[in-house]
């Protein structure tokens, strides 16, 4: 959020610092999340703060007490809150004087308009607070970095889920797959006495026998063993019809029928 609010409030035409306290030293009660001030006379040079928050919890306990923020605001042109969602934060929960941001689009739009405020004039302590916040510079680099880099680590966790999501779907599918392919070759295993899990299995064998089961099995054996034994009752009955034909044309035996 805070780098989405740096990319609204850049300059040239805002100058923006984060975590500027009300005061320095024993003046110092409260900070706010940022400030940004308006470099152009033409648009009034107005200062603006923000609090950023990121949950309804955190919003809840703003709401709470809402004059925390004073401390900061009166100093200030307009007051928003920064929510992490649209969603978060409830117009009507806000108090009169302060607007509503929130991510459109994948940018921070204005939900509800900041109206204009009557600061006072600013006393030396807030000064010095902002000049300090300024001169350590380095310090909303720093967030910036930090904030960038918690950004790539949810951009890759969320990578992670979708990429996740998808695929436990079709490893589950083919989990189920197999473990049912498992339990049907155990069944056909234990009914056929044929262990075609083991390395040595004749798989081409037992996938013989099985098609030779699919085409009738035994039925179909016995009708060829049927066919045969007709067909050799056949050659049989042609065998002693040339015995008769040897024996009355005066051969001792067919089997010398050499003078046939």
């Amino acid at each position: 959020m805070r780098v989405a609010l740096r990319q609204r409030y850049s300059l040239p035409e805002f100058a923006m610092l984060e975590e500027v306290g009300d005061g320095t030293g024993g003046h110092k009660s409260r900070s706010a999340d940022a400030i940004a001030m308006c470099c152009y006379p033409s648009r009034g040079l107005e200062l603006t703060g923000f609090e950023i928050k990121v949950s309804r919890s955190d919003w809840m306990r703003e709401l709470a007490d809402p004059s925390k923020a004073e401390a900061v605001c009166r100093y200030c042109d307009r007051w928003y809150i920064v929510a992490g969602s649209p969603d978060l934060v409830k117009a009507e929960e806000l108090p009169a004087t302060w607007g509503l941001l929130a991510p459109k689009a994948g940018k921070l739009a204005i939900i509800r308009q900041a109206p204009k405020l009557q600061p006072i004039e600013w006393p030396r302590h807030f000064i010095a607070s902002i000049l300090r916040t300024a001169a350590e510079g380095g310090t909303s680099e720093r967030t910036i970095r930090e904030a960038e880099g918690r950004a790539a680590a949810n951009a890759t966790a969320r990578c992670e889920e979708i990429i996740r999501n998808r695929y436990e779907g079709e490893i589950a599918g083919l989990k189920f797959n197999y473990e049912k392919l498992q339990s049907e070759v155990a069944a056909f295993t234990k009914a056929s006495g044929i262990p075609i899990q083991s390395h040595y299995s004749p798989g081409s064998k037992v996938g013989e026998a099985v098609s030779f089961v699919m085409r009738g099995g035994l039925r179909y054996a016995g009708q060829e063993m049927a066919s045969l034994e007709q067909a050799a009752k056949s050659v049989l009955r042609s065998i002693d019809s040339y015995r008769q034909l040897m024996a009355t044309s005066g051969f001792e035996s067919w089997e010398s029928g050499a003078g046939i």
